[in-house]
This record gives C-alpha cells, sequence and structure tokens, in this order.
C-alpha cells in the first residue's frame, strides 16, 4: 500500500508528475491518484491485460460483458417498439 501520494502515481503509472500538484491532498493517496485516472486518462499508460493482476482483468471483463448486455436489450427495445409504433401507430 503505497504511502505517500508520489509512491501512489509511481505505482499506478502516472507520465506527468507535475499533475500531482493538481491532485486532492486530503484525500489518501491511492484514492488521489484515482481521481487523477479519471480526471486525466491521457497521463496514464493504456490497460494492458498481458501485465495486469488476473483479479483487475476479470473486474474489467465482467464490465464490460455488463456494458455490452445492457446495449443489446437497449437495441432489442428500440427495435420492438419501433415494431409497435409501426404497427399500432405511434401514440405519442
Amino acid at each position: 500500500m503505497p504511502n505517500t501520494l508520489e509512491q501512489a502515481a509511481t505505482n499506478a503509472g502516472l507520465t506527468d508528475m507535475d499533475l500531482l500538484k493538481v491532485a486532492d491532498a486530503s484525500l489518501p493517496p491511492k484514492v488521489a491518484v484515482a481521481q487523477l485516472r479519471q480526471r486525466y486518462p491521457g497521463a496514464f499508460p493504456d490497460f494492458d491485460a498481458r501485465t495486469a493482476p488476473k483479479k483487475e482483468v476479470d473486474r474489467r471483463w465482467r464490465e464490460l460483458q455488463r456494458e455490452q448486455a445492457a446495449e443489446r436489450a437497449h437495441a432489442i427495445n428500440e427495435r420492438a417498439i419501433a415494431r409497435m409504433a409501426e404497427k399500432y401507430g405511434d401514440k405519442k
């Protein structure tokens, strides 16, 4: 567990250490780096499943599957609504 902001940023692969100046010092280092990653994704390396821990790979895989299932369900619903509107007329 990194105990300083610099260590947490280095462990996360931050490429531009000048961003640490805008990090929220009131947060724990790991949370502050996560916030920086969310605000400035280009300052961190892309995710590499070959070198990442299996737990992180599995978490991202499940997240991707959930997103795809939600998109698929939305597309199915949109088509069903369009068919009903065509068959019964638009009720708007």
